[in-house]
């Protein structure tokens, strides 16, 4: 199938049948917007559409899915967000990338996007992409999402849990038939609801209400 588009490509990026698409809306300038397609290949089909976010004077830096099938961006102002359907296709920022750097002029690159975590590396001296003569240096670093609270160990499970829940409803979106996985996932999140529910009395007594 050939068909136009409203403006230039800037990235394209696949999962097992799934055609992302980013690209210029209108006038290619420095102020232009970026917005983005989904195609299912297989139905032959438009699964989502929208604008990509970023951050205030940033340019998009990386684009892709992480293995379980989250649609994933990066900018230079290093804010890493997912894709998510289960608030109408709206971008949720999961990771600071500034935070991991030594050197603000370091960039950091994304290898890999787990259900929980990102396995990256950072590209020194100057360079903007990894250079394919040698094996980069690769860490990893929990997905999350900051939330706002006074009571630090609450948002942190918050955080947690509103993350794992988006990713369990995603992977349900998908339908990749992997119940063991799902299951899983789904005990891993009833652990966290428990924690939550215990840090909530303890905050509760520590304020003389027991």
């Amino acid at each position: 199938m050939v068909f136009s588009l409203p403006g230039p490509i800037i990235a394209l990026a696949g999962y097992e049948n799934l055609l992302a698409i980013t690209f210029f809306h209108g006038v290619l300038t420095e102020s232009g917007v970026l917005s983005f397609l989904i195609f299912d290949t297989l139905l032959q089909s438009k699964v989502s559409e929208g604008y990509v976010a970023i951050s205030p004077d940033s340019e998009l830096q990386w684009f892709g899915f992480s293995e379980s099938g989250v649609l994933i961006s990066i900018d230079t102002s290093g804010v890493m967000r997912g894709l998510f359907k289960k608030w109408s296709s709206s971008w949720v920022p999961m990771i600071e990338s500034k935070k991991l750097k030594k050197n603000p002029k370091d960039v950091f690159w994304p290898v890999g996007i787990t259900s929980d975590s990102v396995m990256y590396g950072i590209c020194k001296n100057g360079q903007q992409f990894p250079l394919a003569s040698s094996k980069p240096v690769l860490s990893a670093f929990p997905l999350r999402i900051s939330l706002l609270n006074a009571h630090m160990d609450y948002v942190e499970l918050e955080g947690q849990h509103l993350l794992k829940s988006l990713l369990l409803s995603e992977s349900f979106s998908l339908d990749d038939g992997n119940e063991k996985s799902h299951h899983k996932d789904k005990s891993s999140l009833d652990k966290i609801v428990l924690k939550l529910v215990r840090v909530c009395i303890l905050i509760y007594c520590f304020h003389d209400h027991c």
